[in-house]
């Protein structure tokens, strides 16, 4: 059962035998345990005997997903590393569907204090063993995440990089959101954002990855190592911003230094 304004989990809490779920749709759940599963394998075969310590100190991901990444709706959520009673290691997700209008770009700008409480209640369940009727308790009074509905921008030109965007404001910092969806989309049929605070092996990092990151570049979600899992990096203080084809999925990150 779901609830579209609601925030709801997957995955194992060290509390808790077996996968548990709630408030999420099978659709969510099928798609995005599909992802975490491959991605598990593959992390595990790339980083060998080193895997479970990387896995463990792995940061805490915020993402928002664009439609038609694991089920028709668009996502927004955190994910951290976890385990459950019995040893099996597999991430927890906290997650709330968004509106069919909402501007995928827009969260991770405009409602960090959302993703900050939803880090806290995930590191709450894993570090200080939040019970989890504790846990749905909370989220249940977490307010909705605030979208920004999305706009289009007009006259898209083919190999042409001009288009124009018209708001009542002129504030760029609320247009540019609703163009970088746009180039996002001319590049993506969907896609996936990533941002994170980083650890002690991954600096803070923002990333765009076409649909969801390939197993191959889950690897790096948990340890780094961005170029030898052949992410590519679009943008520095000199370059601008530019979206190539790589061997990583059409896989991009943008480090904080």
């Amino acid at each position: 059962m779901s609830d579209r304004n609601s925030v709801g989990l997957h995955g194992k809490l060290p509390q808790q035998a077996d996968f548990v779920t709630r408030h999420l749709p099978m659709s969510f759940v099928a798609g995005w345990d599909d992802w975490v599963q491959r991605s598990l394998l593959a992390s595990q075969e790339a980083l060998g005997n080193r895997w479970l310590e990387i896995y463990l100190t792995s940061p805490v991901w915020r993402f928002v997903f664009s439609s038609q990444i694991v089920d028709p709706q668009l996502w927004a959520g955190v994910m951290v590393p976890s385990v459950d009673k019995v040893g099996r290691y597999y991430p927890l997700v906290l997650a709330q569907a968004l509106p069919a209008d909402a501007l995928p770009t827009a969260p991770l700008i405009e409602s960090s204090p959302w993703f900050e409480q939803l880090e806290t209640l995930a590191l709450g369940v894993l570090q200080d063993n939040l019970p989890l009727t504790e846990l749905e308790h909370q989220l249940g009074g977490l307010s909705p995440l605030e979208c920004v509905h999305s706009l289009s921008a007009d006259k898209w030109e083919v190999g042409r990089p001009l288009a124009l965007f018209q708001r009542h404001d002129l504030n760029p910092v609320h247009a540019y959101p609703h163009l970088l969806h746009e180039l996002l989309l001319q590049r993506f049929p969907a896609y996936s954002l990533w941002s994170s605070a980083g650890s002690e092996r991954v600096s803070p990092v923002h990333l765009i990855s076409g649909y969801l990151p390939s197993p191959q570049c889950y690897t790096s979600l948990l340890g780094g190592d961005w170029s030898q899992r052949g992410w590519s990096t679009p943008l520095d203080v000199i370059s601008p911003l530019a979206f190539s084809p790589n061997n990583c999925n059409n896989t991009h990150d943008i480090q904080n230094e």
